[in-house]
């Protein structure tokens, strides 16, 4: 997603290393900026810089309006939101909202949501902790994507809201969590 929106820092001023620079050039596939340095009465000298640590300290300049949306937006509830079916959404607010409905009502063995391995009884302990004023929202996502094997499979999700459909969130397992990734439909 990044790739065009490296293309807009160019001709822009931006911090590196302490100092503001111009960039003059953007080359995404080695990964480099060339810049010179902004204040006139300095030397003109280009210099290569790494772009990780252009983007590090100048990514307003280079993310769109929607970009700044997914930076800020409250991922875990997102994600949570976007893997339900309206039924499943109806179901868990009973569990997690309704006064009293886990002491009223037994869970269910054979009854699974999102990707199919978040088991009931295991919805109605998590919705337990949520009551005691636990944060589970991290849990919550989590178990929503995995299947019954307790893998996360790579999956893209198209947003239904107007604002999001040329967008995709994409999500992979990692050897230490996962990579979340944000990409414009093709």
């Amino acid at each position: 997603m990044y790739g065009v929106a490296l293309n807009s820092l160019v001709g822009k001023t931006v911090d590196f290393r302490y100092g503001k620079y111009v960039v003059d050039s953007v080359d995404i596939g080695e990964g480099i900026a060339m810049v010179r340095n902004a204040r006139p009465d300095w030397h003109t000298h280009l210099l290569k810089a790494d772009l990780t640590d252009i983007v590090e300290g100048n990514i307003d300049l280079i993310l769109d309006e929607k970009g700044h949306f997914f930076r800020d937006c409250e991922l875990p509830k997102l994600l949570a939101k976007s893997s339900l079916a309206w039924d499943e959404i109806e179901s868990l607010g009973y569990i997690f909202y309704e006064q009293g409905y886990i002491d009223k009502f037994r869970p269910t063995s054979g009854a699974h949501y999102g990707n199919g391995g978040f088991a009931q009884p295991d919805v109605y302990e998590l919705a337990r902790r949520y009551q005691s004023g636990e944060d589970i929202s991290k849990e919550l996502v989590k178990n929503l994507f995995e299947t019954r094997r307790g893998t996360i499979p790579q999956t893209e999700i198209p947003f239904e809201d107007s604002y999001l459909e040329d967008l995709r969130l994409q999500i992979s397992q990692t050897d230490t969590g996962y990579n979340i990734c944000l990409h414009h439909a093709q």
